[in-house]
């Protein structure tokens, strides 16, 4: 290698050593969600549904669980993120879905990962996490996709 080479190669080097450490750098995003899943171990329970299509009917249908099934009528409570129906600035019938919707680049939801909920009170959207507490219902046969509801609801903002 000829010395003009040598130098050319090391000149190069040299200036992309600070734009590697720049890019191995976790830079906030302002805008990002802060969280982008709900963990809560009530998703992993419900994610047990088997879900099928009945094309002449033109309907989805559910195979619960026992564990599922044991919720039925009773009160139940579980954390995600809301996704309202409309675009209503206040509302009382929105759903609860375990993955943050407001992210573009997350992964999205599972059927079995949304509850329709029908809350006690007038809610606003935001993009926060939320608690939500009140009866729960599976639906076993649904057009709309939605196998599992909660009415009375209580909704509670996690700080």
């Amino acid at each position: 290698m000829d010395r003009r080479a040598f130098l050319k190669a090391g000149a190069l080097m040299v200036a992309t050593l600070p734009l590697a450490a720049y890019m191995e750098q976790e830079i906030p995003d302002p805008v990002a969600p802060v969280h982008i899943q709900n963990d809560d171990p009530g998703w992993a329970v419900l994610n047990g549904a088997k879900l099928d299509i009945d094309a002449e009917r033109g309907l989805m249908t559910a195979a619960f669980t026992p564990e599922i099934r044991a919720f039925e009528g009773k009160p139940f409570r579980i954390g995600g993120f809301m996704l309202p129906l409309d675009a209503r600035t206040s509302f009382t019938h929105f759903v609860l879905t375990r993955r943050n919707t407001t992210c573009s680049f997350c992964p999205p939801n599972e059927l079995t990962e949304a509850i329709e909920i029908f809350s006690l009170s007038e809610l606003t959207f935001t993009a926060d996490e939320y608690v939500v507490s009140g009866i729960f219902e599976t639906i076993a046969d649904s057009a709309e996709g939605l196998f599992y509801r909660l009415r009375d609801a209580r909704v509670e903002r996690l700080l």
